[in-house]
């Protein structure tokens, strides 16, 4: 849990001072901590996941991570208080930075969002938890379980 609140400080306190937040994957495995920037994230699900494999894949070629404990990702997003509307579609939708992680040996996920409030010149000057009532939410996405695969393919687990 230590790992997770770091992240949450760091990803906060990184996003304030710069203003933006490029995607950002940090890992946690047995040997070590590596955290990485992901560059051409893609516009749609299939880029984004196929940049997640390929990450994966390069991480694990890298060889100083070791079994994978934990992942989480960091991005920008909009995020829809409609269930049952895309937030692209939504006009009430609202900017968040999301954190994403994975727990890769009980492959739980779990995210936790800040709504980004922005001063008149549109700079960020606060983030908001989205939910007062838990710290974070239950989710199934296809972002970190990408990650995973394609690190499984350099690195295979050990039985």
């Amino acid at each position: 849990m230590e790992d997770v609140k770091s992240i949450i400080d760091f990803a906060k306190h990184a996003f304030l001072l710069h203003g933006s937040q490029e995607p950002m994957v940090f890992v946690k495995g047995t040997n070590g901590k590596v955290v990485v920037e992901v560059k051409n994230f893609g516009d749609t699900s299939n880029q984004r996941e196929l940049a997640m494999l390929n990450m994966g894949t390069y991480v694990a070629c890298n060889r100083n991570v070791g079994d994978l404990d934990m992942i989480a990702i960091v991005t920008e997003a909009w995020m829809s208080r409609n269930l049952e509307m895309l937030p692209s579609r939504d006009p009430k939708r609202v900017e968040v930075l999301m954190i994403n992680f994975l727990d890769v040996v009980d492959q739980k996920e779990k995210a936790i969002m800040f709504e980004i409030v922005r001063d008149k010149i549109g700079k960020p000057v606060d983030l908001k938890p989205c939910d007062e009532s838990s710290d974070s939410l239950e989710v199934k996405g296809y972002l970190l379980p990408a990650f995973v695969r394609g690190y499984k393919v350099i690195s295979p687990v050990k039985n």
